[in-house]
């Protein structure tokens, strides 16, 4: 999805294509995924694991599109009218920000700050174990006011899935910020 995203806005930017590396790890019976995309001379590193490549570089191809949507400063809507004006980007841009912190062990606690400050409830964290024994990759959900953010992929620790879990519940968010802006101009 993301994928499909990054590249329609690519085309309508009049970049080139992006383009897309992966690493695998882990034994060939139960490999996990990293991916890079590079547009516009910036690479997007996921930095968490994934079970297969599709997944793997559709978390690198949301981090692009993500950064890429939150980085411009004037929007247009499909009809031409002007999206969200300078004034709105600026304080959407700061909450863009707070979400997204290099430190990875942040996020989960930036979510229950959010989760707090609004009003939403505590996150609660849900998990599952796939994979053989031996090898195990987990998956995990937070629920933010019984609405369930997946983390996308498989990770090989259950701490790996869920900091996913909430990075991507913290990405919904500020992707909701920004389309209640552009709909309130």
């Amino acid at each position: 999805m993301y994928k499909t995203q990054l590249q329609e806005l690519c085309q309508k930017k009049k970049w080139a294509l992006p383009r897309y590396s992966c690493v695998k790890e882990g034994p060939d019976h139960n490999p996990c995924f990293t991916a890079s995309v590079v547009v516009k001379g910036v690479t997007f590193d996921t930095t968490l694991h994934s079970n297969n490549i599709k997944d793997a570089q559709n978390d690198a191809a949301r981090l692009a599109v993500d950064h890429f949507i939150a980085s411009e400063p004037k929007a247009e809507t499909e009809t031409g009218q002007p999206g969200i004006d300078i004034h709105q980007a600026g304080k959407l841009q700061s909450s863009e920000e707070e979400f997204k912190n290099d430190d990875m062990d942040d996020y989960k606690l930036r979510l229950q700050t959010y989760a707090q400050r609004n009003k939403l409830g505590i996150p609660l964290y849900l998990s599952d174990k796939i994979g053989p024994p031996h090898a195990p990759c987990f998956k995990a959900k937070v629920f933010v006011k019984r609405i369930p953010y997946e983390s996308p992929g498989s990770y090989k620790t259950l701490e790996e899935a869920e900091i996913a879990a909430a990075q991507f519940a913290l990405l919904s968010f500020a992707k909701d910020t920004l389309q209640k802006a552009s709909s309130s101009s």
